[in-house]
């Protein structure tokens, strides 16, 4: 569910800051924007042990919470010329860290 709600708080920052029509690239980005929720939500519905759970749970509210704070604080409230380039790397570093982190938990972890 946090995952979810991260995502939808994701295309929401993405929409506002992109020009209407939409292109292709706009559209790509948005979505590389909600790729680490995406992932997180997939790795939750592996149905691991509870500690493996709580392990996502707490890493979704954390990572999540931040990630989207941070798009915010740059798109909304601190606009500036290079505010896109944050949509750019928030991405990209939280899908990382929930590399970093999940895979040796789906090893150690498993069913």
């Amino acid at each position: 569910m946090v995952n979810i709600i991260a995502a939808i708080a994701t295309i929401t920052i993405g929409m506002r800051a992109v020009s209407f029509p939409m292109s292709f690239s706009q559209i790509l980005i948005i979505a590389w924007g909600v790729i680490p929720y995406g992932y997180l939500s997939f790795i939750s519905s592996l149905g691991l042990k509870v500690i493996s759970n709580y392990i996502v749970l707490m890493l979704s509210i954390f990572a999540g919470g931040y990630g989207v704070w941070l798009l915010l604080d740059s798109m909304v409230f601190n606009l500036d010329a290079q505010s896109g380039l944050v949509y750019m790397y928030v991405p990209g570093w939280q899908l990382m860290i929930f590399l970093i982190i999940t895979l040796p938990m789906l090893l150690l972890f498993e069913r």
